[in-house]
């Protein structure tokens, strides 16, 4: 997907969510007008846009921050540490913490990124790029099986945290922001509309976030989970990516499977074989 592609497919979903009379919202439509104050076409926000533009700015934020709030609940496995594969992968890490956070990372870890202009996470290993370090939220642990929801998209979050909001200029569509506009792409690299130039890595990379006014972060569903609900409680509704893992006490393992559709069912699509053996 370009960004052009990506932009309009966020109008769509916003105006389908929320229904064409949303956009005549009195938080909404005060944009008009007012979002151009400012430098906001080269990649600085504007002061007047975030102001204005609060109320989807808002909208956008409310995945991310209900994944933020989601705790983990790893029961007895907690405090532990895991090495396994799934196929086509190299070694996975799988941390349990005492405190109940975890995290997944795919190969040797890639240092935090620094430089907002390179591409990061770009491996052809879909949908786990090697290098990466996935945080869980909503996991969760009965005694027998472990649930592991894991959103592709987050472990691009502080990468796209780095890119700078750009006003996507469409008249009807006052506080669209995106990290990529209007991009002039060649062969192998592509010009912003801010004059940078970035490869295609980078454009692909840049697909993978959303962007309010004011910041961007990495672009995912997440359900809203009442207290005390697990994955085992959403899987039925929600087609969220999931590693679903057995615990064998006998040889102190987990196996089972990815499933990057959602587990059946209703997801239905095979999943890849995964295990691992507790390394601490």
């Amino acid at each position: 997907m370009n960004a052009r592609m990506k932009v309009n497919t966020r109008m769509a979903r916003y105006v389908g969510t929320l229904g064409v009379g949303a956009l005549l919202l009195p938080g909404i439509a005060a944009c008009a007008g007012e979002v151009m104050v400012g430098d906001v076409n080269d990649g600085t926000a504007s002061v007047a846009a975030a102001a204005t533009c609060a109320e989807e700015d808002a909208y956008l934020r409310e995945p991310r921050e209900r994944w933020l709030a989601t705790a983990n609940d790893f029961g007895d496995l907690a405090g532990s540490r895991w090495e396994g594969a799934i196929d086509g992968l190299p070694t996975l890490v799988l941390e349990l913490g005492a405190d109940q956070t975890g995290s997944l990372v795919i190969g040797t870890p890639l240092p935090a990124p620094t430089e907002r202009d390179e591409a990061y996470l770009t491996s052809d290993s879909s949908p786990f790029p090697v290098g990466a370090t996935y945080r869980l939220q909503g996991g969760s642990f009965d005694g027998d099986e472990l649930l592991l929801p894991i959103p592709h998209e987050t472990a691009s979050d502080d990468w796209c945290a780095l890119q700078i909001p750009m006003f996507d200029g469409h008249e009807g569509f006052p506080c669209v922001y995106t990290s990529a506009r209007l991009p002039d792409c060649g062969d192998t690299t592509c010009t912003l509309s801010d004059g940078r130039v970035v490869t295609w890595a980078w454009i692909d990379d840049s697909n993978k976030c959303e962007c309010t006014s004011t910041e961007c972060f990495a672009q995912f569903y997440w359900p809203a989970w009442e207290a005390g609900d697990t994955f085992a409680d959403l899987e039925n509704y929600y087609d969220l990516p999931v590693l679903r893992l057995t615990y064998d006490p006998d040889t102190d393992t987990l196996k089972g499977a990815h499933f990057p559709d959602g587990s059946p069912p209703p997801a239905g699509r095979e999943g890849k074989q995964a295990k691992f053996v507790r390394a601490e």
